[in-house]
């Protein structure tokens, strides 16, 4: 799920206007629009703009590039469509508005378009106080985090997962939006799953890295850093989703198989000793019986 924010100076109406003219509006059993609100208690569009104007009546900082609000939108990827019923999209913003604070004026819509997402718009201050709603960037990056968090654990919505970690195998926000735009992945994506292919077809690490070789990719190291070469372009295995762990496991794999030969070895030995000695012990009776 992508979370984005953005501040606006403009006027409510012409964002409310915004939201509400897209023609794949989600609507309940008797045709309404499905409404998201939070401190916000008018239904009809001209109510909710009243009710925003005269709370922006408390706002503190009224200069002319203040902002009057903010543009928050949650998306998520086509191929969950299916799963993104009012009730799920309705909780996951009930828990946004947990994270991102309980004090401001919420109204949101959602559209259920190619690309599904939800529309919010959120006061500059808290409902009926000047205290403003704005936080940092740390706090809203640890936001998204923990609102991706709780979509995995509760919903588990298996393509809308993005990386805010950086350690993950799932696309970043920037890669997501690329392929959502373009309907084609990134290359960087593109090489996160050849390297994971590669690593769960090999043996060894000599293997793996010949695999990637084969595939046009020259393996390098720097330091305890280990990664490939595309078209001059470095990228750590880190980077495309093979933690170092997982890279000792070749090694792992390596001395099982090793092992597994050795014992191989060692049984088929084993038998043609005992294959020699059943030959000899014929050949005895043999004399024996040439005796009698």
């Amino acid at each position: 799920m992508i979370l984005k924010s953005s501040g606006r100076k403009g006027s409510y109406a012409s964002l409310v206007n915004y939201m509400l003219r897209d023609a794949h509006l989600m609507r309940d059993d008797r045709g309404d629009v499905v409404v998201f609100r939070h401190n916000v208690i008018g239904k009809l569009p001209e109510t909710i703009i009243a009710e925003f104007e005269r709370n922006d009546e408390y706002r503190r900082y009224r200069a002319k590039n203040a902002n009057r609000y903010t543009h928050d939108i949650l998306s998520w990827h086509e191929l969950d469509k299916h799963m993104l019923t009012e009730e799920l999209i309705m909780d996951l913003a009930a828990k946004y508005v947990q994270l991102r604070g309980s004090d401001g004026m919420y109204f949101g819509v959602i559209h259920t378009g190619e690309h599904p997402h939800l529309h919010i718009m959120l006061s500059a201050n808290a409902y009926e106080s000047e205290d403003t709603m704005r936080i940092s960037k740390q706090r809203f990056s640890h936001i998204r985090k923990e609102l991706q968090a709780y979509e995995e654990l509760t919903y588990k919505l298996p393509n809308s997962v993005v990386n805010y970690e950086g350690k993950s195998n799932a696309p970043s926000d920037k890669e997501w939006q690329f392929e959502k735009r373009t309907g084609a992945k990134s290359r960087k994506e593109e090489l996160r799953e050849i390297v994971r292919a590669a690593h769960e077809g090999a043996l060894s690490r000599e293997e793996f890295y010949n695999t990637l070789k084969h595939q046009g990719l020259e393996p390098y190291a720097r330091g305890s850093s280990e990664g490939i070469v595309d078209n001059e372009l470095r990228f750590r295995l880190a980077t495309l989703g093979l933690s170092r762990d997982e890279l000792e496991t070749l090694d792992s794999r390596h001395d099982q198989v090793s092992e597994l030969e050795s014992i191989r070895h060692s049984e088929h030995t084993t038998e043609r000793y005992n294959t020699d000695i059943r030959l000899a012990d014929i050949d005895k009776l043999r004399e024996d019986e040439m005796d009698l």
